[in-house]
């Protein structure tokens, strides 16, 4: 079959017409390189395109496949106090900031090789706008400093003075913002819209990536748009001279933490406090912290119940020990005290940790059918032990305290429903009610058998344990004793 349609590779080839260069010979801007032969004069020149070459293209890889942010390190802390001169008064005299790597916008290294003081007077002050709340961001920036002058003689036999090395180092820069805008965690840049239907425009291929609706799986067409749109690099790379040795790339900063600052009594302006070292910055997503994350190493789990040996158990639990989980007496606070613990691999929030994060239910067989009834353990409070944080608003674990009334009267009483074998026991935690000190749900998705920890990687989630029952043993009943005759008082013979 012929087709008179012809493409623009295919007229060009019959044509025999030359295609065109990507660059011509002054102006590459996807980079240049050069190219060795026998005879090359090599002047500074040469070595200046291959250093800006190699340079550039680690630098594009960074930002391209790394991204830009902190990769690790930088810990920014309060420094020692120092006396104010003329009073006894103690003030900080600046920060400690670790040593560290980050990567700017354009890719470049910022790196710190060891932990150094950094006071106000050692800070470039940026422009920022007017707030009350006096918070201030911290940044680090790429700088490079001129080291080792050399005397040089130019053609004329006139000495110049010249630098042989350039040290890649950092500096650090403060900017006044709102406290509301410098706390809060960096933004999600991967934006989403609606896919279009290819089924509609007539266009469906009908390949395993679409769905029955003809749209390309959301996550895969997401991230090529991501993509498709995303150009690598800043608006402005160039460095400004701040002092006569040290050049500093002022608009690509990374930010590492919100300061306050305050003046003492000698009307000096000093750092007063670290009001967030984390919440600012921008991560570089690396592979291991990708995988961590896949796996939850950042969810906090259960770690331990105290009726672990029951968890479904294949044996039947003795009623004395089950028995023995509940106070004698009623507690002073109200309701009765239980043995039944939960722990958790790190503090969660106490405001979060209520009565209905937890279930305690009996299913009841009933003689006709075998019908297994459902009754609730009224769950009153819970005790929190090791309390921590600094408003105490933090627990590890909690007890668990049931009605005084419902043990007296169902677990205790003369007639219960756990005289009857095989009472089967059903405890619940709800982990989606329960947050951690860092705000995430729960992970209590049960394991198998396994009594902990909890967890499948994801927030949230239900741990259900269950065990099964002895018969409680019978008592006898005081108004069972032989009748009286109530008319003679004696015994009917």
């Amino acid at each position: 079959m012929s087709t008179n349609r012809t493409t623009t590779w295919s007229t060009a080839k019959q044509g025999c017409k030359p295609q065109p260069e990507p660059c011509c010979e002054h102006d590459c801007a996807s980079g240049t390189r050069n190219r060795y032969f026998l005879n090359k004069h090599i002047t500074p020149d040469v070595w200046q395109v291959e250093q800006d070459y190699q340079i550039g293209r680690r630098r594009l890889v960074n930002r391209a496949v790394h991204g830009w942010g902190v990769v690790y390190g930088y810990p920014v802390t309060m420094a020692a106090s120092a006396a104010c001169s003329g009073t006894g008064d103690q003030a900080p005299t600046g920060i400690k900031v670790g040593a560290g790597l980050a990567f700017d916008r354009m890719g470049r290294e910022l790196v710190q090789t060891d932990q150094i003081v950094v006071s106000l007077d050692d800070m470039l002050e940026l422009p920022g706008g007017e707030s009350e709340d006096d918070s201030y961001l911290l940044r680090v920036h790429y700088a490079e400093q001129l080291l080792a002058p050399v005397s040089v003689k130019d053609s004329c036999s006139c000495e110049r003075q010249q630098w042989d090395h350039v040290c890649e180092t950092v500096r650090y820069s403060l900017q006044r913002v709102p406290r509301s805008t410098c706390c809060d965690p960096h933004p999600c840049e991967l934006d989403c819209s609606c896919a279009a239907c290819c089924a509609e425009q007539g266009t469906r291929a009908g390949s395993e990536g679409d769905d029955d609706n003809g749209v390309r799986a959301g996550a895969a067409r997401c991230l090529c748009d991501h993509l498709t749109e995303l150009s690598p690099g800043a608006e402005c790379s160039g460095l400004t001279e701040v002092s006569k040795r040290v050049r500093v790339d002022l608009h690509n900063g990374v930010a590492l933490a919100c300061l306050s600052l305050q003046q003492d009594e000698c009307g000096k302006w000093y750092i007063a406090e670290v009001i967030d070292a984390c919440g600012p910055r921008r991560l570089v997503k690396r592979n291991d912290l990708l995988f961590d994350l896949i796996r939850g190493c950042d969810l906090t789990r259960i770690s331990e119940i105290s009726w672990a040996e029951w968890h479904r158990s294949r044996e039947r639990i003795a009623w004395e020990e089950f028995d023995s989980f509940f106070d004698i007496q009623r507690s002073e606070q109200g309701g009765c005290e239980t043995n039944f613990v939960v722990r958790f691999t790190r503090p969660v929030r106490i405001d979060t940790l209520t009565a209905d994060c937890f279930s305690m239910t009996f299913l009841i067989r009933q003689r006709e059918g075998g019908w297994l009834i459902p009754m609730r353990a009224p769950i009153v409070r819970v005790i929190y032990g090791e309390i921590s944080g600094e408003k105490e608003e933090l627990a590890q674990h909690a007890s668990l305290v049931v009605g005084w009334g419902w043990v007296c009267d169902a677990l205790r009483g003369l007639e219960t429903e756990f005289e009857r074998p095989g009472v089967t026991v059903e405890m619940e935690i709800y982990g989606d009610f329960i947050l951690d000190c860092n705000g995430q749900a729960l992970d209590a998705d049960a394991r198998g058998r396994s009594p902990g920890p909890s967890g499948n990687g994801t927030p949230g989630g239900t741990f259900r344990s269950s065990f099964q029952l002895e018969a409680k043993p019978l008592r006898p009943d005081p108004d069972a004793a032989q009748p009286q005759n109530t008319v003679q008082g004696g015994n009917l013979s």
